[in-house]
């Protein structure tokens, strides 16, 4: 509903899911001819996608993709940090990260991690 309500409707052209939620949650924010791309497998439910997201994925032109580090070359890793470090630091790219707690709050944010409460990056701050 966020990602619908921010594009005015339309939706996500690309949704980056690092859960690996194959319950269909991708196929909600996904703009028509949307790409949803799974690479990660935190979560471990072993209900999949229904018949029904798999038809709205079809009658949208979307695609799901899966996509891992295993096998791509230390070489091709290495260079892509760098230029993704590169552009963080020239402000070309953001982070964004919602979920912060203290430094003397880490046991805390590691639960949250653990109980599945936080959503991307968890930073501590000193």
């Amino acid at each position: 509903e966020q990602v619908r309500a921010i594009t005015d409707g339309k939706g996500a052209d690309v949704f980056l899911d690092a859960s690996g939620d194959n319950k269909g949650g991708g196929v909600k924010p996904l703009a028509r001819g949307g790409y949803w791309i799974v690479y990660g497998a935190q979560s471990s439910s072993e209900t999949g996608l229904s018949g029904s997201d798999l038809l709205s994925m079809l009658f949208n032109a979307q695609t799901l993709r899966g996509w891992s580090l295993y096998g791509v070359p230390t070489a091709t890793i290495a260079a892509t940090l760098k230029q993704l470090i590169a552009w963080t630091l020239s402000g070309e790219l953001t982070i964004i990260a919602k979920d912060k707690f203290a430094l003397a709050d880490a046991a805390e944010a590691h639960r949250a991690i653990e109980t599945r409460r936080t959503t991307g990056k968890v930073v501590l701050e000193p």
